[in-house]
């Protein structure tokens, strides 16, 4: 039976929790065969080469170093969905305060609460300045979502529920998901039509190098002054320099966001941050968590993907009890060569699957004999080799 340690990251501890997940007998971890993290950075760990894989609880993968794992055919895994409606709900509430300016109400309703004024003042001071909060409805206003993923296409659907007029943007959208979008969405590829026309704009899109400023100066200046800006993506994917600009200028009237930046001038007045609330719900870390770890699982018991950013997507059915399984780069002639050498091991392929994402290609390779170590040897010597290894069902 394989054997396999995970070591854990305690955020809330701020170590390592050497908690260890046996598929076999009890081992130190000093070397583990897969992470398990939410939110921790791991962009200046060391990766050994005995790490398989590395799991985020969590969508966003920024905080680990994907093109490094690639490199050393390591899976970066994630669990998109798992925490899309904890998200979803507070994004709601969002566009519904800001709409109705209730958190600077609430704000002016705690000072007015706390002086010294007799509790009949209080009331007809409440009574004669609430005008001053009156907002709006959001029924009939049109909202633009950036990013349609699950978060994103979660948002819409209910957005729509409410009444507004769903408006979606995402380019790099497949066809098979837009047939799962609800029918009231208004799918646009024009960026700056969305702006120009949104009474709202909710970001839902990941961090990449292509979303990185994706809001410029030139598309915040098309926006209504009247616009209300929602960010529970990452504060990176607005230019921030700009948004604070035209905030100043009273070109936007209200931005929520869930990330603070460097750039952002915290004391203006209708600009609200909450301290990453998004995901944070007991319901969200569990299911992210149980998610994570499934994934990790089937992936280290069977070798099958699911939800991965870097490697191929896709499983196999057991044909054997005996399971090879191979990381090469995405170059020809790595599944004859590898062909080649089980042959000459005297050993028969029963069943063989094999898929590839841009760099990284994955083979699934079921034999009637177990591997002798020697083969598993001389198959990682193979010079596009990544990673090799052996499971015994």
């Amino acid at each position: 039976m394989s054997q396999f340690q995970i070591r854990v990251y305690n955020k809330v501890q701020g170590n390592w929790d050497n908690s260890i997940y046996r598929v076999g007998s009890d081992l130190e971890i000093s070397e583990p065969d897969a992470i398990l993290v939410r939110s921790e950075k791991l962009k200046d760990m060391p990766l050994s080469d005995k790490l398989l894989a590395i799991a985020r609880a969590g969508a966003g993968t920024d905080n680990i170093p994907i093109g490094a794992c690639s490199n050393k055919g390591i899976a970066v895994f994630n669990t998109p969905g798992a925490n899309a409606n904890a998200v979803k709900e507070l994004v709601i509430w969002a566009i519904i305060s800001a709409s109705r300016n209730a958190i600077p109400a609430l704000n002016w309703m705690k000072k007015i609460l706390d002086s010294t004024l007799e509790f009949d003042s209080k009331k007809k001071l409440i009574e004669a300045e609430k005008k001053q909060f009156q907002g709006n409805e959001i029924a009939g206003k049109t909202v633009l979502v950036i990013g349609l993923g699950a978060i994103g296409t979660l948002v819409a659907e209910s957005l729509a529920k409410l009444g507004m007029n769903v408006w979606g943007y995402d380019p790099y959208l497949k066809d098979s998901q837009k047939e799962h979008l609800t029918k009231s969405m208004c799918l646009i590829e024009d960026l700056e039509k969305g702006i120009v026309h949104a009474d709202f704009i909710t970001i839902h899109t990941e961090l990449t190098k292509e979303t990185t400023g994706l809001l410029t100066y030139e598309l915040l200046q098309r926006a209504k002054r009247t616009c209300i800006i929602i960010n529970f993506a990452r504060a990176e994917i607005i230019d921030q320099t700009a948004l604070m600009y035209r905030f100043e200028e009273k070109s936007i009237a209200c931005y929520i966001s869930d990330f603070i930046h460097p750039n952002n001038n915290f004391s203006l007045l209708n600009a609200f941050y909450l301290p990453h609330l998004g995901a944070s719900t007991v319901e969200s870390e569990e299911n992210c968590a149980s998610m994570a770890i499934a994934q990790l699982r089937d992936f280290l018991e069977n070798g099958n993907i699911t939800n991965s950013k870097n490697f191929p997507n896709f499983s196999k059915d057991w044909d054997s009890r005996n399971r090879l399984l191979i990381t090469n780069k995405n170059i020809p002639g790595q599944i004859a060569a590898i062909s080649e050498l089980i042959t000459q091991a005297g050993l028969n392929i029963i069943g063989m699957a094999n898929s590839s994402k841009e760099t990284i290609a994955y083979n699934i390779i079921d034999l009637d004999l177990a591997l002798p170590e020697s083969l598993l040897q001389q198959i990682s010597t193979l010079p596009e080799i990544l990673k090799v290894r052996s499971i015994i069902r």
